[in-house]
Formats: C-alpha cells, structure tokens, sequence
C-alpha cells in the first residue's frame, strides 16, 4: 500500500509543479491590449463637392513586416522590435484603408468613398491605390508614413500619376498609446492630400 501511495505521488508531482508554474505565469504577464486608428474629427466641406462620383480607397499594400498584429517599433539602429502585448485591433491593411475612407468622407463631405473591396454591383469613378513603403514609429516618438500612391479613373486612365509621398508626427509621448496617436496623424496628413486632390477633380472624375 505504501509503495502504491508512493508512486501515485511521483506521477502526480510533477503534474502539480507544471499547474503551479502555469498559474505564476498567468498572474505574472501583462494584459494585451488592443488599438484602433482614430479618424480625423468632422471636417466643413463645401457641400456635394464630389457629386456622385464613386470613390473606392484601396488596395493600400503593406510591406511584409507590417503583417502582423503587433505594434512595431523603430529601433535607432534600423532594427525592429515588436510590441507583443500591444496590437491593432483588425489587420492593419483594412484598418488603414477604413481609416483613409473614413477621413476622406468627413474631408470631402461626400458618403460615396468607401474603402476597398468595392460593394457589390458597384463600379468605381475614381480608385486609389497605394503601396506603404514604411508606417511605423521610433523609439522617440517620431511616427512616419511613407507611400507609394496614385488616382485612377474607370477607363484605367491616371488622374495622379505615381508618386511617393512621406508624412511625419512627433507623438506626445513614447507610450502606445501616444505613438498610435501620432499613427493616426500620419494617415490623417495623408488623407488630407488626398481629399484636395479629389476635390480639384471633382466632379468630372465620372466618365
């Protein structure tokens, strides 16, 4: 009986170790903790600026290291370090594209710019594409975006030829949620240029 005891011990020992050890690491990690690019506030635009011309804000490809949840920070060095218990709350490619939308509505005054993909049944007046080439902060705060981009009409023809713009914020401070601020200003300057350009094509982007 003895020997019974014993050896139900040794199996139940280690089992016990590994639960404890569980249980530290649980109580002992931080929360995660979950972002969103804020839009811009609510613009004045002259009313009906873009008639019924049909926006679509999209594809905006992002770089591979950009692919991930996590927020990523710029080290001085080059290198890039990840925030593992900081990230986007949605796939940052969709969430930018909303965001760019969301920001050129309230810039343009008009609801008919929606982000990629295109609703269904619904062919596009003017479309905009984009690479990001990088979008990320550094460890002093400093968020910058740089992209690719250009407008197009439905006939294929460049409204904005290709160009590669960078937009820069200094963020108020270098926690997270200060550098996903100065993140969301980024793309704000970047929506921004969009819109006048937009605006200067107005309503004669519908063919």
């Amino acid at each position: 009986m003895a020997r019974n005891n014993l050896r139900s011990f040794r199996l139940v020992l280690p089992l016990a170790i590994v639960m404890l050890l569980a249980g530290a690491c649980a109580t002992t990690s931080p929360p995660m903790r979950f972002y969103l690019l804020s839009p811009i506030g609510q613009a004045a635009p002259a009313a009906d600026a873009l008639g019924d011309v049909l926006v679509v804000v999209g594809p905006l490809q992002l770089p591979g290291y950009l692919e991930r949840p996590q927020l990523v920070l710029r080290q001085a060095d080059g290198q890039l370090s990840l925030r593992e218990f900081d990230r986007w709350a949605e796939p940052l490619d969709a969430l930018l594209t909303s965001t760019v939308a969301a920001n050129l509505v309230r810039l343009t005054g008009s609801p008919r710019v929606v982000a990629f993909p295109l609703p269904a049944r619904a062919s596009a007046d003017l479309r905009i594409l984009g690479r990001v080439i990088r979008f990320d902060a550094d460890v002093n705060g400093l968020a910058t975006l740089e992209v690719q981009w250009s407008i197009w009409d439905a006939s294929g023809e460049p409204r904005v030829p290709v160009r590669i713009d960078t937009y820069r914020s200094q963020a108020s401070g270098t926690d997270p949620a200060a550098l996903v601020a100065a993140l969301s200003d980024v793309v704000a300057q970047f929506s921004r240029q969009l819109a006048d350009e937009l605006l200067a094509t107005g309503a004669s982007g519908r063919n």
